[in-house]
């Protein structure tokens, strides 16, 4: 029996998220890992490809990696109003999930990079995103990328059992946009 070839990176591109995507994001969401689903979010498993077509705005935009037509990452980027300047604005990554099988490959990297660069073309200075306090593989992944922890914060679960999560905020900022 041959082993699988591992499955490159080469292949991978990036799209924004449409309504004809719909089924095979859910695909992508249901294959992902228990532990996957759990370290990424704390929205029910069931309706969480809902709750992220319902985000899809101007100001919120949600890529998916594929190869070879399959969804194999996810990156969601939120950008802030700015009532000064479209320079000034800041952006949040609100979510970024890989396919459980393929992790420890880059393609989070790769994803991450993108998010990076949409914020840079709409004029955001900063980035920020949040992620649980003990989950220090995340935490370290960003730090690679440049983000910095900068707060603590505390929110209550999405569980219904009024417990409270523990979270750093991280921020990076990203270059000047030339003029």
């Amino acid at each position: 029996m041959q082993a699988e070839p591992t499955p490159s990176i080469d292949a991978l591109v990036f799209e924004t998220l449409t309504p004809d995507m719909y089924k095979k994001f859910q695909s992508f969401v249901e294959e992902l890992s228990p532990e996957t689903y759990r370290d990424a979010t704390n929205i029910p498993r069931e309706s969480f490809v809902n709750v992220i077509y319902q985000q899809l705005s101007r100001r919120t935009t949600v890529i998916v990696g594929k190869k070879a037509n399959d969804v194999i990452s996810f990156g969601m980027l939120t950008v802030s109003k700015s009532l000064s300047s479209n320079h000034n604005r800041e952006a949040r990554i609100a979510g970024l999930i890989v396919r459980t099988d393929l992790q420890g490959r880059g393609i989070g990297s790769l994803t991450v990079k993108q998010l990076l660069k949409i914020a840079e073309g709409r004029g955001c200075r900063k980035v920020t995103l949040l992620v649980l306090k003990n989950n220090k593989a995340v935490i370290k992944f960003y730090q690679k990328h440049g983000f910095k922890i900068t707060k603590e914060k505390q929110l209550l679960n999405a569980d219904g059992e009024n417990t409270a999560v523990n979270l750093y905020e991280m921020e990076k900022t990203t270059p000047r946009p030339t003029n």
